[in-house]
């Protein structure tokens, strides 16, 4: 009987091995990829965030710009983001949308960057909002995957892509009149009367 326990013991230090070698592929990759897929995603919202927040501050929609693109690249050479293993090169273009949504027929209306506005704003009727957009691609967490029963594995062996959008109020509706036609004929008519 005490040869059998020896037995028992050597058998399963004996798999010891190959089942932490399968631990780490299946457990302990997996997770780290999805902590830092979860970190990466938190910075690049809060990023997109303040930037959000600085557009809606702006007097004008060209102030506006510039403001959301300073605030990406304050913060994309932050402390968090080296943390979060973001690098500047991943960053994609920041885009600028003024929402306007009519408050009479409930609707709403989104306007790109580099477009005007299709009708006269109206702060007193209208409400506006900055819709900043960016996207960031993340690098694979084993870049040199060179399994093919792997695959395209976004993230794991593929890079991936986030969009990531925040929505603020416009704080300075008046500042979009240079953006939307007729504003010109409309404020030189309210003067003359």
């Amino acid at each position: 009987m005490k040869n059998n326990m020896t037995r028992n013991s050597r058998g399963s230090l004996a798999e010891f091995g190959p089942a932490l070698v399968l631990f780490f592929v299946f457990l302990v990759v997996p997770m780290l990829s999805l902590a830092r897929l979860g970190m990466s995603t938190a910075a690049i919202y809060f990023i997109v965030d303040r930037a959000a927040d600085k557009a809606s501050k702006a007097p004008s929609y060209d102030a506006a710009m510039s403001r959301a693109n300073e605030a990406v690249d304050d913060l994309i050479n932050s402390p968090i983001a080296r943390f979060s293993g973001l690098k500047a090169d991943g960053v994609g273009q920041v885009c600028l949308y003024v929402d306007e949504h009519v408050t009479m027929s409930d609707t709403a209306n989104v306007i790109s960057r580099d477009q005007l506005l299709r009708k006269p704003i109206y702060p007193e009727v209208n409400t506006y909002e900055y819709e900043v957009q960016s996207s960031y691609s993340l690098e694979p967490l084993l870049p040199a995957c060179g399994l093919p029963w792997l695959g395209k594995i976004p993230f794991l062996c593929a890079p991936v892509t986030l969009t990531v959008r925040a929505v603020r109020p416009v704080e300075y509706p008046d500042g979009l009149r240079s953006y939307a036609p007729n504003n010109a004929n409309r404020s030189m008519q309210e003067e003359r009367s």
